[in-house]
């Protein structure tokens, strides 16, 4: 059934079967557009009908179109928790999306839309109710949003597509590259960067950036404007120089200007590229490359994801007009951001187990930076790098460098020199993240071990700063350094696992609780056994408070498993490189595009997987398949033979291929590199654990795996071995 309002809507029912009403819905005030509202059956054999159904519609469309309802099936692997996925039942829909060219609307609310309200490990979640469009509805109704509301009694989750207003708001400052490309930027920097300023190095760099902001406002009116619409004028001026030029091929006048018109237009190009892959922030098409469709697109997701239209406040109610949702946002983050008390000291014996800084360390540490450190560190930052909050980026100062140089380093200079800082200035983030290591957790018969995955609340943003202060000052850093640390932080980011005995470790956890004032958040934690007893595992329950975790479990993305890695626990690769191939139009892209998105996006994917474990063959294979179809047809799921193997492909261009990454040899040599690391006794925990589980006493040039050891450390030894042979250096 549906339902609406003939004083809002008028809506015509062109097409209807049993699982979906096709319409046309045309508001009173605007352009219509087409609608489909499915209900897809529970039998996926049955929804064969629907899929051909959304098929033959879209090989007729001709206006916008969105499509919402219950579709009954998935599109990812992840789409569902509680039961296993498989790819043949996420490919019918995949592939519907696909040949349909649709993707999701904005989408806020519950992720899962569907769950079976069973109890304990029977319960599962599934997303099966969708709101989903084609690009040009999506571009036309750029403000839309669909909320997926809480479910209450029901087992689906309500869906309420808004369409908001789009309320104009002053933009930041932002230096684009393309300004570089302007004969007049380092006029314009020079004259506003070189007027009488009185106050600190610092103070005076922050008036001149101010000072520059202004005037390359103003350059950019002159200059720039519609960078869009500059093409298109160029491009028809050097139509024109050629058409006068094809009538009067003998004048050297018109040749003259057809050659002015071409280099008018190549300029203009090169701007659009440089602000298109600035605001895109993609950096991996070259310019020249005429796919500026791509960069629309990828600026158009950014900006419609980054927009935040209605929000679900900690007491529960839901707000969805910008004055509330500002106010629910800085409620929220003042009580996150609020100093937190430090209930205990760290204790100095445990810092002084761990390893702590050297008399050479900190040499280097007083030591006096010079100019040359400090251009040397600028110019290392990439040019394609978001910019501090004044707006300016590294490409900046890189390009007016004759100018801002010398005042640039005094001011850096002159804050290690003083130790004082502007609130003014932007400040730096620390990160760090630890390892798992869960081979002995699948025997029947071990030693007693436990480990804790810990999950902190607000982990990033709440850990106490007098925690820091008393970490730095305990491994040994200087005061000196210890204080400017301090002056700069003000977002700390810190994530800890800790494995160690049982009563140790919840000892530790507890301290670590009260120094830092990051709290545990036991709803999330778990701990994992092997080789205890019940009555131990029911101790370690009750005083920690963690429920009883289950392998494999997911890490940071990763799957962790103590068993060999299969093809099923890599679905969710797969699964992202075709998104990305979806939400790529690939329609539209030339060959040069496709093969650059094959070496920058499709094969960096796997890259962080690559580096832990061996892919089976099986998916390398597939990972090759979605790469090879992609390049040579747009689709990740051609069946059709094609001329050109993917190992030709892989050879070097002189050799005639394309230079693309062979995978399989790429990813023997990235988990190969961990047998340097244990060769060369790299400071981590995991080479710390092979050496006291594993190597023990023996040599490691000579260390053999036993025959009970696990797969991957019996790929590493024979790793290596080879390299022991080939490069006769590997030695410990």
């Amino acid at each position: 059934m549906i339902g609406w309002c003939p004083l809002a809507f008028s809506v015509d029912i062109i097409h209807m079967n049993s699982q979906f009403i096709h319409c046309f819905i045309k508001p009173r005030n605007g352009d219509g557009f087409e609608c489909t509202f499915v209900y897809g059956f529970n039998n996926p054999s049955s929804r064969n009908e629907l899929w051909s159904g959304l098929k033959n519609i879209a090989g007729h469309m001709k206006s916008p179109w969105i499509l919402m309802g219950d579709f009954n099936a998935l599109s990812e692997v992840e789409d569902r928790v509680g039961s296993t996925v498989r790819n043949s039942e996420v490919a019918p829909m995949r592939e519907c999306l696909l040949t349909c060219e649709l993707v999701d609307v904005k989408a806020s609310g519950r992720h899962f839309t569907w769950n079976n309200k069973q109890e304990g490990n029977d319960r599962v979640f599934s997303r099966i109710d969708r709101v989903i469009a084609t690009h040009d509805w999506v571009d036309k109704y750029d403000m839309a949003e669909a909320s997926f509301l809480p479910e209450g009694n029901y087992d689906h989750t309500p869906i309420l597509l808004c369409v908001y207003p789009d309320e104009a708001q002053k933009r930041p400052f932002k230096f684009h590259n393309m300004w570089c490309n302007h004969n007049s930027l380092l006029t314009t920097v020079r004259q506003a960067w070189e007027g009488n300023v009185q106050g600190s190095a610092m103070y005076k760099v922050c008036m001149k950036l101010k000072k520059v902001k202004a005037a390359l406002r103003n350059m950019n009116k002159e200059g720039f404007g519609d960078v869009e619409a500059a093409v298109i004028k160029a491009q028809h001026e050097l139509n024109k120089a050629q058409d006068l030029l094809h009538r009067n091929p003998a004048d050297s006048g018109y040749g003259k200007s057809e050659k002015e018109a071409l280099l008018a237009l190549k300029r203009a190009k090169k701007n659009q590229f440089a602000l298109l892959q600035q605001q895109a922030k993609i950096n991996w098409l070259k310019c020249g490359d005429e796919n500026t469709r791509v960069f629309y697109q990828a600026i158009k997701q950014r900006r419609t994801q980054n927009k935040i239209h209605a929000i679900n406040r900690s007491d529960g109610t839901w707000v969805d007009n910008k004055r509330d949702v500002e106010v629910a946002f800085l409620e929220y983050y003042e009580n996150l951001f609020a100093r937190k008390e430090q209930r205990q000291q760290v204790l100095e014996t445990l810092i002084d187990k761990g390893n702590k800084m050297t008399t050479s360390h900190v040499q280097i540490l007083n030591r006096e930076f010079t100019k040359d450190d400090v251009k040397r560190i600028i110019f290392s930052i990439p040019d394609e790098k978001a910019p501090g909050a004044d707006g300016f980026n590294s490409k900046f100062f890189k390009h007016c460098w004759e100018i801002v140089g010398d005042d640039i380093t005094e001011d850096v200079l002159d804050f290690f020199s003083t130790g004082q800082l502007l609130k003014v200035i932007n400040v730096t983030t620390l990160t760090m993240i630890p390892k798992d290591l869960v081979k002995l957790y699948n025997r029947k018969t071990t030693r007693a071990s436990c480990m804790m995955k810990l999950d902190l609340k607000k982990a990033y943003d709440t850990i106490s700063w007098d925690f820091i202060r008393q970490m730095l000052t305990g491994v040994g850093f200087p005061s000196v350094f210890v204080d400017k640390i301090m002056l700069c932080i003000t977002t700390p980011m810190f994530s800890i696992m800790i494995n160690r005995s049982i009563y140790t470790l919840l000892q530790g956890v507890q301290m670590f609780s009260n120094a830092s004032g990051l709290e545990v958040n036991k709803n999330k934690s778990e701990v994992y056994y092997a080789g205890m007893d019940d009555y131990e595992i029911q101790r370690v329950k009750a005083v920690s408070g963690f429920s009883t975790g289950s392998l494999p479990f997911k890490y940071l993305g990763v799957t962790i498993s103590p068993l060999k890695m299969k093809q099923r626990d890599c679905v969710e690769l797969i699964s992202k490189m075709v998104g990305r191939i979806r939400v790529w139009s690939s329609r539209n892209l030339s060959f040069a595009a496709r093969s650059q998105l094959v070496k920058s996006v499709l094969m960096s994917i796997h890259v962080y997987w690559g580096q832990l474990f061996l892919f089976p063959k099986s998916m390398l294979r597939e990972i090759n398949s979605i790469c090879r179809n992609f390049l040579l047809s747009g689709s990740y799921n051609n069946s059709k033979p094609v001329a050109v193997g993917w190992e030709d492909l892989c050879k070097e261009k002189k050799a005639g291929g394309l230079g693309f990454r062979d995978i399989h040899i790429w990813n023997l040599i990235a988990v190969s590199k961990l047998a340097w690391w244990v060769a060369q006794k790299k400071d981590n925990l995991w080479v710390k654990w092979v050496s006291t589980v594993y190597i023990k006493e023996a040599a490691w040039d000579s260390y053999e795996a036993p025959i009970t050891t696990s797969w991957a450390w019996k790929h590493i030894c024979r790793a290596k071995n080879d390299l022991h042979e080939k490069l006769g250096v590997v030695s410990g």
